[in-house]
């Protein structure tokens, strides 16, 4: 049953995929979308990786859940993978509530945006500058006055192939799944906040 969801979230997201074809310095061939000229304010080279993985260690090796409730972000390891959400389930029953909600909206989500890249981890791809500002220029239009102002929150969660990392603008934030497969990095927004 798992593998048949994840298969039909596979066909949905290659289905609607949208590559955002920006122009390399090194290549006069390519393609361009607009020539864009964006940077954020603050692309970051210092993001804190919280690894999948180590974060259910943690889990299964901690008898006392309340020195780490609060640690993480749960909602975004379950979305990563689901196979602990009994555990996660015991630290805080309200997270599978709103990680159901995210999954749905993230199956359905026809907005996948994304380009081609030679880097073979998703590590590489958010720590490498110019793969930062091809991000940017893939999720936000050339147009937005907000564009000048974006930074990338440090904290991004990840398990081997995917990432879930957040792009703050001065009065909102958008979370985003990554996902590289194929040499080709895919980006679907997660969720949205104004304030």
């Amino acid at each position: 049953m798992q593998t048949l969801k994840t298969l039909g979230l596979i066909f949905i997201i290659m289905n609607a995929f949208q590559f955002c074809v920006l122009k390399d310095k090194n290549d006069s061939k390519t393609e361009t979308k607009k020539d864009l000229k964006i940077e954020a304010k603050n692309t970051n080279d210092k993001f804190t990786f919280i690894d999948y993985d180590k974060v259910i260690i943690e889990l299964k090796t901690n008898k006392n859940f309340e020195t780490i409730k609060y640690k993480y972000d749960y909602t975004f390891i379950l979305l990563l993978d689901s196979a602990e959400i009994r555990l996660i389930k015991g630290l805080e029953p309200e997270i599978i509530e709103d990680f159901r909600k995210y999954a749905t909206g993230l199956q359905f989500n026809k907005m996948t945006v994304g380009f081609v890249t030679e880097k073979k981890g998703i590590k590489e791809i958010l720590l490498d500058k110019s793969d930062q500002r091809r991000i940017v220029e893939c999720l936000h239009t050339e147009n937005s006055p907000d564009i000048k102002y974006l930074d990338f929150d440090p904290n991004v969660y990840i398990k081997r192939n995917m990432a879930i990392f957040k792009i703050s603008g001065p009065t909102w934030s958008n979370t985003y799944f990554a996902r590289l497969e194929n040499k080709v990095i895919q980006l679907n927004w997660i969720e949205g906040i104004i304030e």
